[in-house]
């Protein structure tokens, strides 16, 4: 199941904004519809995870199951959110086996019989989105990451730091002097977000979107 909810597109948001999914997950949903045997399950469990994948991967290929695997998804990825009271509003993303939810009620049921098993994985205080890129901070943990590029350590700081400031809503002239200062770092190729282009437009787009 893959799902994006576009209101999440190009947007600021503050709040509780949390990732679950499922715990090896294939072989999980696989084992608890039967379609792979016990003795199979417990051989993939013991690979690392990497191998595990590949294992399975041409398990379900060899015996055409990768169809019958995608529906046993679907089917716990919507119990999960069913027993759960999660309406549409709250879920930000769904792929595959993973869900991005945004301020959703107290998760209480996470263990679906015996082999299927929900997990909360990474959290955030602060989402950018942009442009196809996922900017997150946790200012309770100090976490920060990205979803659709890669930065480097240096160029993570300042734009957690940037997150920050406008999380706390600190002093607006020390946020335009920061995200001044960001954008003649981008603008002078001391910093990269993907592209010149790219982070000058994402600074512009937090002005506008804070100021």
């Amino acid at each position: 199941m893959i799902f994006k909810n576009e209101t999440f597109a190009n947007i600021i948001i503050k709040g509780n904004i949390a990732e679950f999914d499922m715990s090896s997950a294939g072989p999980s949903v696989a084992r608890a519809e039967n379609i792979i045997t016990d003795e199979k399950y417990r051989e993939l469990l013991a690979y690392p995870k990497k191998l595990r994948q590949i294992k399975f991967g041409l398990h379900l290929g060899e015996y055409k199951l990768q169809q019958r695997k995608e529906e046993a998804l679907d089917k716990y990825m919507n119990l999960f959110i069913r027993e759960n009271g999660i309406d549409d509003i709250h879920i930000m993303e769904i792929a595959s086996d993973a869900l991005w939810l945004f301020n959703p009620p107290r998760i209480k049921n996470r263990d679906f019989g015996e082999f299927v098993k929900f997990r909360m994985d990474r959290t955030a205080s602060i989402m950018i989105s942009f442009d196809g890129i996922k900017f997150y901070a946790d200012t309770w943990n100090g976490s920060f990451f990205t979803r659709g590029y890669h930065l480097e350590e240096k160029d993570a700081q300042i734009m957690s730091t940037i997150m920050g400031i406008i999380e706390n809503e600190e002093n607006i002239q020390i946020l335009y002097k920061k995200l001044h200062q960001f954008k003649m770092m981008i603008l002078k190729e001391e910093v990269t977000i993907k592209s010149k282009e790219y982070g000058s437009a994402l600074i512009d787009f937090i002005l506008i979107s804070t100021i």
